[in-house]
């Protein structure tokens, strides 16, 4: 069979010519040539001699060859692949290999290596030049959005709402039950804590001092049944002493409009030895279960008779007026009879600016506190902790981060050692890259510029994270994982199968949603190549490729992208403003060019219509539905 002899003359209509044709003329629209060139089309056998920055079925004649060289670079080279006698399949660019020119960001003139300064992912954190150890700098500066700690003004008494209101009088007429036993109805808790700082809760949490949670919740339901009301589903969350989880808990819905509500006993503990952290509970006073809280500002009650509040550590109400963050026990065993209470303390702090005691800070810093946090406290219950600080209420994200930096927690939560023995990091070509400790001063580091640079564009120079409405929270969160994550891009780990860290720590470490570490990932695999796209003169067809297999967060890649960058630029004001300016420009262009949303094109050709041998042949699929019309700028199907 002869292939035509130009891109324009059809041959009489084989399917392999025609075949041919397609691919000359898909050539001619993506890559322009001078229109007289003449494009011959090549076997695979002949195609290990055709120039370097062609597609592997074509061949550019002396002339074009000659003209300057396109911005298309080649493909990184791969592994090679004994000539096929039959050239039946038509080879165009694979995805990867039409993002080329952002593949290997290292070979631009103006790029200088910011954390793979060996062309090949590493841990190297030799170029963080501002914020790399909070815990360890002297004189540090007082951030301009953090007020200092300082006294919180208390409400003089508990405020209830009309809700509040029905419910507790519904549940004092079910403890005046004879059955009940006299039981005194407290809540416990958030609840308390944020009444008193005139905040509202719906976190209603029932203590109990003479039966079960579960009892009482059964007590209920014969209550609602003697009214002549349906009888509620109790949901039980067992006991689990091995995950420190050491209360079986009942929650149910009250009446239509009264809310969820936990019911549990008061609880006193006592343990075999010192060394054996689990213990036996039993039905406890409210002295003992005051005692065994994590917190003085958590151990608060409300009484529901008295409508009093009671402080049995006498501490309580001091430390949330005068913002203070201790145990009512000594901090090394609060921590171990529950290790999941260190992240509530970064939680905590983090949410009402506290200031931690330095006992809690040197007990929450020990060793065998880091390691019953990885070996007792499920992943599950680390990840809704960490949730919590990024993105649950008057969270503060990087406050939250800078103090597990200091206390030396982010292995723990992040890549725990129990959990590398198996899956150790590793570069793509398999060898294993040790994680220094000092590669968290780099993950700090971009979390700190991330939050400035999102505080500088809110309202007051303030991150309001409450204000942020629940479907952006989403976007938050990626955006801090992300710049925590950035020294890792590139660096997988080896489990059951390889997958990326940023994939393992949000789906494994941490136990987030898939979304959350899919489009985490997502942005790590694309910072690179989007910093490139900043530096390189802009091409609509190329950033609008780029963009489009990023999808719907490539502002928040372009966003990782810069905050690398200015973590490299240290303090120099100069180059810290070219590299804003720079990104600006960017993004300007890319709203000028109408790329934003370019995931979203709509085909120009209508696949199910189209001839079958051509499109088995195409990934035209791909090049005519997408390049062709971001060539044409803003084309239509018309």
């Amino acid at each position: 069979m002869s292939a035509p002899n130009s891109a324009n003359e059809p041959s009489d209509g084989t399917r392999e010519e025609r075949l041919v044709y397609v691919g000359a003329l898909l050539r001619l629209v993506l890559q322009p040539h001078p229109p007289s060139a003449s494009l011959k089309a090549v076997p695979p056998s002949h195609q290990s001699q055709r120039a370097p920055d062609t597609p592997r079925c074509l061949a550019i004649p002396a002339d074009a060859a000659a003209a300057p060289q396109s911005a298309w670079r080649s493909p990184p080279p791969r592994r090679h692949r004994p000539p096929s006698s039959k050239w039946s399949k038509f080879r165009l660019h694979e995805p990867s290999q039409i993002l080329a020119p952002f593949t290997r960001i290292q070979d631009h003139p103006q790029y200088r290596p910011l954390a793979h300064p060996n062309t090949r992912p590493s841990l190297d954190c030799s170029m963080v030049k501002r914020l790399a150890s909070p815990s360890s700098s002297s004189g540090k500066k007082q951030r301009v959005d953090e007020p200092p700690a300082m006294q919180n003004q208390l409400q003089p008494s508990v405020k209830l709402t009309p809700a509040e209101e029905k419910l507790f009088a519904f549940l004092l007429d079910v403890a005046a039950q004879p059955a009940a036993d006299g039981a005194v109805l407290r809540v416990a808790g958030g609840w308390v804590r944020d009444k008193l700082l005139g905040r509202d809760s719906d976190d209603v949490d029932i203590v109990l001092d003479r039966m079960t949670g579960r009892a009482f919740a059964d007590l209920v339901n014969a209550h609602e049944t003697a009214q002549g009301r349906p009888a509620r589903a109790v949901g039980v969350i067992k006991a689990n002493p091995e995950q420190s989880k050491h209360l079986e808990t009942a929650t149910m819905q009250i009446g239509e409009d009264m809310g969820w509500v936990d019911f549990v006993n008061l609880r006193a503990e006592t343990y075999a030895s010192e060394d054996n952290r689990i213990p036996t509970v039993e039905i406890g006073t409210p002295q003992q279960d005051a005692e065994r809280r994590d917190f003085t500002i958590n151990s608060l009650f409300y009484n529901l008779a008295t409508k009093q509040v009671e402080d049995y550590t006498g501490r309580g109400v001091e430390d949330l007026k005068n913002g203070r963050l201790r145990t009512p026990l000594k901090p090394r065993v609060t921590f171990l009879d529950d290790p999941l209470r260190v992240l509530r303390a970064v939680r905590f702090a983090s949410r009402f600016n506290c200031t931690l005691e330095e006992d809690l800070r040197a007990a929450a810093q020990l060793e065998e506190v880091r390691v019953a946090l990885v070996r007792k406290v499920s992943r599950e219950r680390v990840g809704k902790e960490l949730s919590g600080m990024l993105t649950g209420s008057a969270a503060h994200p990087e406050r939250a981060l800078r103090l597990l930096h200091e206390l030396h927690l982010c292995e723990s939560v992040f890549l725990p050692s129990a959990l590398l023995e198996k899956t150790p990091v590793c570069r793509p070509d398999g060898e294993v890259e040790k994680v220094e400790e000092n590669v968290w001063d780099q993950c700090y580091a971009y979390v700190s510029e991330m939050y400035q640079h999102l505080a500088s564009k809110s309202a007051g120079g303030v991150l309001d994270v409450d204000s942020i409405a629940a479907s952006k929270k989403h976007e938050l969160q990626v955006r801090i994982l992300a710049s925590l994550l950035l020294p890792f891009r590139g660096l997988c780990v080896l489990d059951k199968r390889r997958k990326s860290v940023a994939t393992f720590v949000v789906q494994d470490s941490l136990k987030l949603p898939n979304r959350d570490a899919k489009d985490v990932d997502n942005v790590l695999t694309h910072t690179d190549q989007l910093q490139m796209a900043t530096v390189d003169t802009f091409d609509r067809v190329k950033v609008g490729l780029l963009i489009r297999s990023i999808g719907a967060q490539w502002e928040i890649c372009r966003d990782a992208a810069l905050v690398k960058e200015l973590v490299a630029a240290g303090e120099a004001a100069d180059a810290r403003t070219n590299v804003s300016q720079r990104y600006d420009a960017f993004s300007a262009q890319v709203r000028d060019a109408g790329l934003d949303g370019v995931w979203e094109l709509k085909p120009l050709l209508n696949v199910s219509r189209a001839d079958s041998d051509i499109v088995s042949a195409l990934y035209a699929a791909h090049l005519l539905v997408v390049c062709f019309p971001l060539r044409l700028d803003r084309a239509t199907t018309s």
